[in-house]
Formats: structure tokens, C-alpha cells, sequence
């Protein structure tokens, strides 16, 4: 069972980007990772990130063009760099609501990690749409997509295999475990702890549940 997640083409970091430059620009995607992640991107500065990546702002602007395309380029290797790899990997070893519960206990350690800003960034884009370009939007809702048909896929699995409810369709279920995911962004800005995290994913996948799984 594997989900994969398409990204488009032109957007791949290394075409966006063809030409040396006079810093890492794979540094500068790290700093606009970071910097996107924690702030609106409407409120967002090039200046400001400039600084945080240390380089100047023309620089910026001559390697990327402009906010929106460097935000794109850091949107990409958020995708590249967390949910990517989680649902794109067989984790054969594991049970299909083990697979669920190690995907969430993930999704809880990136957001209550200060340093993990890939998933955070796409998180929080996906409630910025609004204000994104269509390629940007494409980019959040292609990923959204993916990681609800890999939870929905696993539930399908978990209820054949009889450790998952099968009480409700397997894509009610999956839209539930994505909503579950969503909301712990939203969480996260207004209670900032680790538990208040676990509190919301805990009774969750216990419904999931149709006996104890060792």
C-alpha cells in the first residue's frame, strides 16, 4: 500500500533554482522553511527573512523573484521532508493502526518540536489558501489528499484485518483521522503543549479500536 504525492514538475527545487549563486540556497530554503512556518505569509518579509537566512535582499530576490516563488520552492521541500516519506514507506513491520498511531504520533512530535518546521509549514498553508497562488494551492491540496486516502487506505486495511471498527465506512473514518490531523495546527497556537496534543489524538484512535492490540 503506498500513496504517493505528485509535485508538479517545474516546481522541483533543483529547476526551480539552476544557477549558482553566492550562498546555499538549500540554507536559504531551510530559513524560509522556518521563517513561513511561524509567521502568516501575508505578513511575511523578505527583508526579514533575509536577514534571518543571512544573505541581502537582492540576493533573494535574484535567485527566487519574489516572496511567492521562494514560499513555493519551501513549500515543495516541506512536502519532500515530512509527510512524503511516512506515507510513501511499506512499514511492512507494522499493523495498518499502528501504522495510524505512528502517524500521529508524529504528526504531535513536529508539532510540538521547535525545530520540525517542514510539516508545520504545510500544515499552515493549508489554512492560507486563500492568500496562495494557484500552484501553491495545487501543491497543499495534491498533499492533503494523499495523507487522507494512506489514513483512509490504513483503516480499510485495519477493518479486513479485524482491529478496526467497522461500524462506520473506512472513508468516513479516514475524513476523521484527517480532520483529527488538521486541528492539532490549531491547537498547537492556542495550547502550546505536548499533552493538550495527545488529549485530542487519544480518544480518537481509540474508537478506532476493536480489541486490545498488543
Amino acid at each position: 500500500m503506498r500513496t504517493r504525492i505528485r509535485v508538479p514538475k517545474q516546481l522541483n527545487l533543483r529547476t526551480i533554482m539552476p544557477r549558482p549563486r553566492e550562498f546555499n540556497e538549500f540554507d536559504v530554503i531551510d530559513a524560509a522553511i522556518s521563517y513561513f512556518g511561524a509567521n502568516n505569509f501575508l505578513d511575511a518579509s523578505m527583508r526579514k527573512l533575509a536577514l534571518r537566512a543571512d544573505v541581502s535582499c537582492g540576493s533573494l530576490y535574484n535567485a527566487f523573484g519574489d516572496k511567492r516563488s521562494l514560499f513555493r520552492s519551501a513549500l515543495v521541500q516541506s512536502v519532500e521532508r515530512s509527510f512524503r516519506p511516512t506515507i510513501e514507506s511499506e512499514q511492512a513491520q507494522l499493523s495498518p493502526f499502528r501504522k495510524i498511531e505512528r502517524f500521529f504520533a508524529e504528526a504531535v512530535d513536529t508539532c510540538a518540536h521547535p525545530t520540525r518546521n517542514d510539516a508545520k509549514l504545510l500544515l499552515k498553508a493549508g489554512f492560507q489558501t486563500a492568500n496562495l497562488d494557484m500552484e501553491c494551492c495545487a501543491i497543499v491540496s495534491e498533499t492533503i489528499d494523499a495523507i487522507e486516502k494512506y489514513l483512509t487506505d490504513c483503516v480499510s486495511a485495519g477493518q479486513l484485518e479485524g482491529e478496526i471498527i467497522r461500524t462506520q465506512p473506512s472513508s468516513d473514518l479516514g475524513s476523521l483521522l484527517l480532520t483529527n490531523l488538521l486541528s492539532l495546527i490549531i491547537l498547537f497556537r492556542l495550547r502550546p503543549e505536548r499533552r493538550h496534543l495527545e488529549e485530542v489524538v487519544r480518544p480518537t484512535l481509540h474508537q478506532l479500536r476493536t480489541i486490545k492490540i498488543g
